[in-house]
């Protein structure tokens, strides 16, 4: 197949753009990889940094007031989702002789009884 040299020259061109916007859509994509490394680390000091703050803010409430109060935690989510039965305590049966060193029985009707 042949073609004229205005057709190779409009081919040539096009690909010679595309190969320009695609080395600059490179560089631009390192680049927001570069910052989002940064912005991590940022992010990581910044939580050591409340979670401290936070420690003694309530420390010295404790101090001046004798009050205590509950500590908020700033953590890093896992991203992976939590199942929603899996935050539910366990129903399973402990046996009889784990019952017994915990000091539960039966009563004559069928309860059970914590001592």
């Amino acid at each position: 197949m042949w073609m004229t040299r205005t057709d190779y020259d409009r081919h040539y061109r096009a690909l010679s753009e595309l190969e320009r916007a695609l080395s600059a859509s490179e560089g631009i994509r390192q680049t927001y990889s570069e910052q989002n490394k940064v912005l991590q680390v940022n992010l990581d000091w910044l939580r050591v940094r409340v979670n401290q703050l936070e420690h003694e803010r309530a420390q010295l409430l404790f101090n001046y007031t004798g009050v205590k109060i509950a500590v908020p935690q700033i953590q890093v989510d896992s991203g992976e989702p939590v199942h929603p039965l899996a935050e539910l305590p366990s129903f399973s049966d402990i046996g009889d002789e784990e019952a017994k060193k915990q000091g539960m029985s039966w009563d004559a009707e069928g309860h059970v009884v914590y001592k």
